[in-house]
């Protein structure tokens, strides 16, 4: 026996604002004789379910749905600073990121120059103790010269 699934896509109900009186109102999502309706959660009581117009007129004349549109501005503005406290934790999170980039692509430029010095340097040393070397070697056919030309006398 096979089971069908259907998979039911939830939305968010927002009460729409009203300018002219400056609050919160409810108007209903679904047209008349709607076919395929959305099925909307409404946030005033955990586990509301909308899925047509009986069901929305009954829902928003509920006193738990009066008192959340009537202090809708305070939960929606806990929710807008959240998402407002979101939004700079990311921007500044941006910027710390491109400075730590730029900070990290400046040492790996220090570090190349650091490389070559120390190769620069690590050749020059190389080079001076061949000529340190020659040059203790002139000095020993000159004092061995000194010597010889002092002893003839």
């Amino acid at each position: 026996m096979s089971m069908i699934v259907k998979t039911i896509e939830m939305t968010i109900y927002e009460p729409t604002f009203n300018v002219e009186n400056d609050t919160f109102e409810d108007i209903c999502p679904y047209k008349p004789r709607e076919r395929n309706r959305m099925t909307f959660a409404c946030r005033c009581k955990a586990g509301t379910e909308i899925c047509n117009r009986p069901q929305y007129f009954s829902h928003i004349n509920s006193s738990c749905h009066k008192d959340y549109i009537k202090n809708y501005t305070l939960f929606k503005k806990e929710i807008n600073e959240e998402k407002d406290y979101n939004k700079k934790l990311k921007y500044d999170n941006e910027i710390l990121t491109r400075k730590f980039n730029k900070k990290e692509e400046e040492e790996n430029k220090e570090l190349k120059e650091l490389k070559e010095l120390s190769s620069k340097y690590h050749k020059l040393v190389g080079e001076s103790a061949k000529y340190h070397h020659k040059i203790q070697k002139l000095n020993d056919k000159f004092k061995n010269i000194l010597n010889e030309m002092i002893n003839e006398e």
